[in-house]
């Protein structure tokens, strides 16, 4: 199958981090795991596009850290990745699993985490995944930007370094320039409160209230006799 020529192909960034769970197969030399990461190409007659990490020959084989990334091309979309992790012989290195990474995972807006393979259900390889750009042409921008740090990974046989975070701008988008519009700061008044007009002050009527007297209840009161009323003169 042959890709058309409008397709554009992509630049990725493929991080292998590290692997756990791995069995042991080489008793004589020791095991001496790697990893590949090849792009399943549509157009078999296009030039693999494969990298390779460093076997690791010390420490804990049987859970590796790589830490190995690389950025890789063309990868178009709809390709898979595959993942191959072999052990190192003496003479020729043994397949211990794979696994295909199908590229609705990562496209477009990239993959981080854990992947199992088929093979070996016990085992687990952590990958990270980007799109960083498009081949020949750096000026289109990638369909989505992504902004993520691995997570840091705790284990009881060793602990696997942070991997580095990536960020990526996002892409400059085209537009109309607009003039700055002046702004206009309105300072806030303090508020006074005027005492109201003289004719509008509240009056006051004191109503006079009947005086009521309550004798004492022990008070006692005496009556005095009246004089006698005189005779008026009679004149001539």
């Amino acid at each position: 199958m042959s890709m058309p020529a409008a397709m554009p192909g992509y630049r990725l960034l493929v991080h292998i981090v590290r692997a756990e769970g791995l069995v042991h197969m080489n008793n004589f030399t020791g095991d001496h795991p790697h990893c590949t990461c090849e792009v399943l190409h549509f157009d078999k007659n296009v030039q693999a596009t494969k990298v390779e990490t460093q076997p690791v020959t010390s420490g804990d084989t049987s859970n590796p850290v790589w830490d190995e990334a690389w950025e890789i091309e063309p990868w178009y979309q709809g390709e898979s990745l595959e993942f191959t992790i072999y052990d190192k012989g003496l003479i020729e290195s043994s397949t211990e699993g794979k696994v295909v990474l199908q590229s609705e995972t990562f496209f477009p807006n990239g993959f981080s985490g854990m992947i199992s393979s088929p093979g070996l259900q016990q085992a687990m390889l952590h990958v990270e995944i980007q799109l960083v750009g498009v081949v020949g042409n750096p000026e289109v921008p990638v369909p989505s930007v992504m902004n993520y740090g691995a997570p840091t990974y705790s284990h009881p046989y060793y602990s696997a370094p942070q991997a580095p975070q990536m960020m990526y701008a996002a892409p400059h988008v085209a537009g109309h320039a607009t003039e700055p519009q002046p702004m206009t700061v309105i300072a806030q008044q303090p508020v006074t409160y005027a005492a109201p007009p003289a004719n509008m002050a509240p009056t006051y009527t004191t109503v006079p209230q009947p005086m009521v007297f309550m004798p004492d209840a022990a008070q006692t009161f005496t009556t005095m006799p009246q004089p006698a009323a005189l005779p008026m003169p009679v004149t001539a």
